[in-house]
C-alpha cells in the first residue's frame, strides 16, 4: 500500500536500507531531514553531517540545525560535553545499517524543529558547521567522551557484538559446519575466542551429547536447568516459573476453549520444570 500510494517515499526507504547509500547521502547532502520515534511519538529534525564514530563507521553524527552552532563554538571541551546532554540535543546519531528515516529537506515533515527558522537561516547554520573542521572534531570528541562504556553481559548471547572474532577462528567456524559431528569437539577446543568455545560446546551438548563425557553432560544439563528455572539474579529471558505464572494469570479470564489449551501448555511446562529441578538436585 505504501509503495502504491507514496512511491517516492517508498523508493527512498528502500534506497536507505543499504548501508552505503545512507553513508553517501549523509556526507553529500548539506541539509536533510531525519525522523525517529520515541515512545510511539514522531520527531523530526533538519540536520547536517558532523562525521562518524572513528571506532564504528556505521555510527554517524549529525547536527540539529534548530540549535545555533555559533553558540557552541566558544565553549570549552567540558562545557561542550555538558551542552550535548541538555535539550535540545545538538547531536543526533544515525545507524547507517539500521534503515534510518531520512529524506530531502524539502520533503521534511512540518514538525521538523528547524523549519520555523526558514531555509536561509538553516542553510547558513549548516554551512557554518560544514566549514568548521575544528568544531566538528570537537563535537565528535565530546559525544564520545559522554558515551558510557557498556558493561559486558554475563550471558554469552549478549556478548556476540563485543568484538570481532580472530581471523583464524573465522576459518574454524567454516570448518565446524562442514565436518561430521565427531570432528567438531576438536575444532571447538581450538577456538581462540571464549565466546565461540562456549557456544560450540552448547551446540554439541544439544545435538550430540554422546560426544561429551558423563561429567560434562551432567554439568551442561545442570547449567541448562538453572537457566530455564532462573537463578538468584533476574534473567533476561522468560523462565519456566514466570511462564507458569503468566498462564495462571491468563486462566483467570480465559474462555473455555482457551482454558483447555492453556491448561495443556501449563502441564507441559510443569513437567519441564520438574525435570529441571531434578537435574540440579
Amino acid at each position: 500500500m505504501i509503495a502504491e500510494k507514496a512511491p517516492e517515499i517508498w523508493s527512498a526507504f528502500m534506497r536507505f536500507s543499504q548501508k552505503a547509500a545512507v553513508s553517501d547521502y549523509v556526507s553529500s547532502e548539506l541539509i536533510f531531514s531525519l525522523s525517529n520515534f520515541y515512545f510511539g511519538k514522531p520527531y523530526s529534525w533538519l540536520v547536517t553531517s558532523v562525521g562518524s564514530n572513528p571506532e564504528n563507521a556505521s555510527e554517524l553524527y549529525v547536527f540539529d540545525l534548530s540549535v545555533n552552532p555559533e553558540e557552541l563554538s566558544h565553549l570549552s571541551n567540558e562545557q561542550l560535553a555538558r551542552r550535548l546532554e541538555t535539550s535540545p540535543k545538538p547531536i543526533r546519531k544515525i545507524k547507517s545499517n539500521a534503515s534510518p528515516v531520512i529524506m530531502p529537506a524539502e520533503d521534511a515533515p512540518p514538525i521538523a524543529a528547524a523549519i520555523r527558522l526558514g531555509m536561509e537561516e538553516v542553510t547558513r547554520r549548516a554551512e557554518f558547521i560544514r566549514s568548521d573542521d575544528e568544531l566538528r572534531q570537537r563535537l565528535i570528541e565530546a559525544i564520545l567522551s559522554i558515551k558510557p562504556e557498556p558493561e559486558e553481559s554475563v550471558h554469552v548471547e549478549n556478548q556476540l557484538y563485543s568484538g570481532f572474532f580472530p581471523q583464524a577462528d573465522q576459518q574454524r567456524l567454516d570448518a565446524f559446519h562442514l565436518v561430521p559431528w565427531e570432528q567438531r569437539p576438536s575444532i571447538v577446543e581450538a577456538f581462540e575466542d571464549r565466546r565461540l568455545k562456549t557456544i560450540g560446546r552448547r551446540l554439541i551438548h544439544t545435538e550430540r551429547p554422546d560426544l561429551l563425557s558423563a561429567t560434562e553432560r551432567a554439568d551442561y544439563d545442570k547449567a541448562m536447568a538453572e537457566r530455564v528455572l532462573g537463578g538468584k539474579d533476574e534473567s533476561p529471558w522468560l523462565t519456566l516459573p514466570q511462564a507458569i505464572a503468566q498462564i495462571d494469570e491468563l486462566l483467570r479470564s480465559a474462555e473455555p476453549d482457551e482454558a483447555e489449551l492453556l491448561r495443556g501448555h501449563r502441564k507441559h511446562l510443569v513437567e519441564r520444570q520438574g525435570r529441571a529441578r531434578r537435574a540440579i538436585s
